[in-house]
């Protein structure tokens, strides 16, 4: 429900301005007291708001709150129909939700640990994928698609945002981190390119292993005289996020120390950060129907 309300009183005689705002629905979450400012996502706008627990709420239980209806600019080079992203504020963690060890979705949390957006997982590698707000609302949808030339793996394919549109997120043909080390050069792991049917090299979007030619070596080292293990001899991210050539952003990946608890990918790009999406939702759709195996 949308009104009208006035935000401001204004000088003695004058009408105060209206603002739109909108009655929506929020769960009050765990262990959180009265005054407990809430950071949600509005499900018309995809603005980040802060509300206010009120008194009397207790866990579990559902309210209304009041917020603007009216979008806030988005900031610079962010497409309006992706404004819902400006919440993540650079950083994407993936949290996956399993139950009796199926992979039933991944929680996409913001910088502040706030979830965004979930991406639903379907039943075989034939249903598609769904990324929703909080609400519910569907803002992307991956459909599985045969990759040129045939096999069993397939792409995802759906909207990356209003900038770069239809695209299927896939495995590059070399993902694994140790060949990227032993040729001293980086390697695409994961990938955005335009649909197959339209013959087109255009690749958008990359996740692209560092290249460590050091590794091997230590690798050898650990393998002869057990003197270290390959993520003791790491730093730092795992991949980078690129625009074509151009570096935007940085992915990190859990890790043997437990330096890393999930996958998160961290960029200023906000194109890049919302295409990042699709990748990501691709990396899982592939880890959990095909176990790696390309």
């Amino acid at each position: 429900m949308t009104t009208q309300i006035a935000t401001q009183p204004g000088a003695p005689g004058e009408t105060a301005p209206l603002t739109e705002v909108e009655m929506i629905s929020v769960v009050c979450p765990e262990n959180a007291p009265p005054g407990t400012q809430l950071s949600i996502v509005s499900p018309t706008t995809g603005a980040q708001v802060l509300v206010t627990l009120p008194p009397g709420v207790q866990p579990g239980q559902q309210f209304q709150v009041q917020v603007p209806a009216a979008t806030a600019a988005a900031p610079a080079g962010t497409p309006q129909g992706d404004s819902w992203v400006n919440a993540f504020e650079g950083t994407i963690t993936c949290v996956p939700k399993m139950e009796k060890y199926k992979l039933m979705g991944v929680e996409l949390q913001g910088a502040s640990g706030q979830a965004v957006a979930g991406i639903t997982c379907g039943n075989s590698d034939s249903d598609p994928m769904t990324v929703n707000l909080p609400d519910g609302t569907v803002v992307v949808t991956l459909k599985p698609v045969a990759r040129r030339g045939g096999g069993i793996v397939k792409h995802l394919r759906g909207n990356a945002g209003e900038t770069l549109g239809e695209m299927d997120a896939a495995m590059s043909t070399v993902v694994s981190q140790l060949t990227a080390c032993a040729q001293c050069a980086p390697q695409n792991a994961w990938e955005l390119h335009a649909p197959w049917e339209s013959k087109s090299e255009d690749r958008p979007l990359t996740f692209t292993f560092l290249s460590r030619p050091w590794v091997p070596v230590c690798l050898l080292a650990t393998l002869c005289l057990g003197v270290c293990c390959i993520p003791c001899i790491k730093s730092g991210p795992e991949l980078y996020v690129k625009r074509g050539d151009e570096r935007v952003g940085e992915v990190y990946i859990p890790d043997g120390c437990g330096n890393n608890k999930y996958i998160q990918v961290k960029s200023n790009d906000p194109v890049a950060l919302r295409a990042s999406i699709n990748v990501l939702a691709y990396s899982f759709f592939h880890g959990y129907f095909y176990n790696n195996g390309a």
